[in-house]
């Protein structure tokens, strides 16, 4: 039977696999081809005609302990717009990979302190993928309220409930069990083992749900995969008025009555603002202004709308003023000094004191004023 399902969950992750290759050449679809690869390679580790081919099935192994790494690195792709990946994780990716390259085949548990290599070759590296699979449903769930684009928050739904089936499912097949002495009297997730077939099985199940949902959305789908828009900010060579003037709307009076609220009434000053908020302003439901959001004014997320205009008043308020930093982020709708730090730095590569310095003008200095 675990042939049976491992056969049917190959077939489908090839297919999958071959769509993200064909039709999606960015980074987001070649990850996912990836992670499509990495999965079938795990699954041929369990297929009977490998059992005695040690050398190709430690490969196959190899290729598919990746998966928690590459479901993180497809989510991070996927829901994360604009957030780099933090130098802390890729030191624990190369520090896993080097201990399944070199230490996995070096390692021998008659050794002195095996106990200790042990820990440091196979449990911590273990651990890792494990941190991998929760910061990848960390990063799905993370921006589910604010995202604009109702396909992708739909994908977030499908990609929480996979990583975790696939992490329970693998916690409860013995993932921290190993053939290993030291671990005989506390092994942990191993008393109970489920079948070897439930994995496949899951796997051909999940699959499977992502091939209709491709063949049921394919263009809605082709937008989500797509490169990450950037934001529209200070830099842009034209702003959101001129492009509802150059390009064909369909919600045109709507689109007015948010800029208006955002231009004239500045309603992005208010803390806490939400996308159900904004639809309550203006007396729509929040799935048609996520719509109207995203495809006319071309924003992926909330956030990144209301940094548009935070962003904008506050680079003016740099350059005209010599007001505290701290009272200009809290006045255009930042909750703590902090966060606008990290929003102003992610959008135009510096600090807001280094890009005061670079662009005001000079301004008679108030004595009450404390940069």
């Amino acid at each position: 039977m675990n042939d049976v399902f491992s056969i049917l969950a190959i077939s489908q992750l090839a297919t999958v696999a071959l769509y993200f290759g064909v039709h999606h050449r960015h980074l987001s679809g070649q990850l996912s081809l990836l992670l499509s690869v990495s999965m079938i390679a795990f699954i041929l580790t369990g297929v009977s005609a490998f059992e005695d081919r040690t050398a190709f099935r430690f490969i196959l192994s190899g290729i598919g302990s990746i998966v928690p790494f590459l479901l993180f690195l497809v989510a991070h792709s996927l829901f994360q717009d604009q957030e780099k990946i933090r130098k802390v994780d890729w030191l624990l990716a190369v520090f896993y990979i080097s201990m399944r390259c070199i230490g996995v085949p070096l390692y021998n548990p008659e050794l002195e302190n095996s106990g200790f290599y042990f820990a440091i070759i196979f449990l911590i590296p273990q651990l890792i993928m494990v941190y991998f699979s929760i910061l990848a449903l960390y990063s799905t769930a993370q921006g589910y309220r604010s995202d604009l684009i109702e396909g992708r928050r739909q994908l977030r739904v499908y990609f929480i409930v996979t990583v975790a089936v696939i992490l329970v499912v693998r916690l409860g097949n013995g993932l921290l069990d190993f053939s290993d002495p030291f671990l005989e009297n506390w092994s942990i997730f191993s008393l109970t083992p489920l079948p070897n077939f439930i994995f496949p099985a899951v796997l051909f199940l999940l699959s499977m749900g992502l091939s209709l949902f491709i063949f049921r959305d394919r263009d809605e789908l082709f937008d989500i995969f797509s490169a990450n828009q950037k934001s529209i900010g200070i830099k842009a060579k034209k702003t959101v008025s001129d492009s509802i003037e150059t390009e064909k709307i369909d919600y045109s009076d709507l689109v007015h009555q948010i800029i208006r609220l955002m231009e004239e009434d500045r309603l992005y000053k208010r803390h806490g603002l939400t996308i159900a908020g904004l639809a309550s302003e203006l007396s729509i439901h929040d799935h048609k202004l996520r719509k109207i959001i995203n495809r006319e004014m071309k924003f992926r997320n909330f956030n990144q709308f209301l940094n548009f205009y935070r962003l904008k008043e506050a680079c003016e308020r740099l350059r005209d003023t010599n007001a505290p930093i701290s009272t200009i982020a809290l006045d255009v709708g930042y909750s703590s000094l902090s966060s606008f730090n990290s929003v102003f730095k992610t959008e135009y590569g510096n600090t807001p004191t280094m890009y005061r310095e670079g662009n005001q003008a000079a301004i008679p200095t108030d004595p009450a004023s404390n940069n």
